[in-house]
């Protein structure tokens, strides 16, 4: 009931007509976490709470596990440039207003996104790749990640302006 109230467009419709209630990609995402480290989630009181730190936990894990296998690929990269051009990519699917926004793959060309990590990122579940007119277009796997990378984005913004204040100093 949780789960369709939360992640279902039509909450109630969903209950009633006995319809399919939680996306796969989030379904995959929770059991597994569950599965690995269900002593982690006994006597929480508040499945949303689990919920926030179970994605919060796939993204923290994903972005790591990529970083370190582009890092093998290319020696002279380091983990942390890495995982913060990942991280450039992924906020520009967020909005200001913390919604999912899909983004013409040429968008991300700056950051090499297309040859360097458009793959990645699909292959390991963060993004969704949909062809549109014979365009690539991007966005993130599931709506329910954009709470997770608002907050991510925020102690970015923040983790830079102490940077910029020690610098004037």
């Amino acid at each position: 009931d949780f789960f369709v109230r939360k992640y279902s467009r039509e909450p109630e419709k969903t209950i009633i007509e006995n319809l399919p209630v939680i996306p796969a990609h989030l379904l995959s995402v929770v059991c597994s976490s569950w599965e690995n480290d269900i002593d982690f989630f006994k006597g929480k009181d508040k499945i949303e709470e689990s919920l926030n730190i179970i994605l919060e936990r796939f993204y923290n894990e994903t972005l790591l596990a990529v970083s370190n296998t582009l890092v093998q690929k290319d020696p002279d990269s380091q983990v942390e440039s890495i995982r913060e051009e990942l991280e450039t990519i992924i906020f520009a699917l967020v909005d200001s207003n913390g919604k999912r926004v899909r983004r013409k793959s040429s968008e991300l060309s700056n950051l090499d996104f297309d040859l360097k990590y458009k793959n990645i990122l699909s292959q390991n579940r963060i993004i969704k790749i949909s062809k549109i007119n014979a365009e690539d277009y991007v966005e993130l796997v599931h709506d329910a990640l954009c709470p997770v990378i608002v907050v991510k984005k925020e102690h970015r913004r923040l983790a830079e302006m102490r940077r910029r204040e020690k610098e004037k100093r």
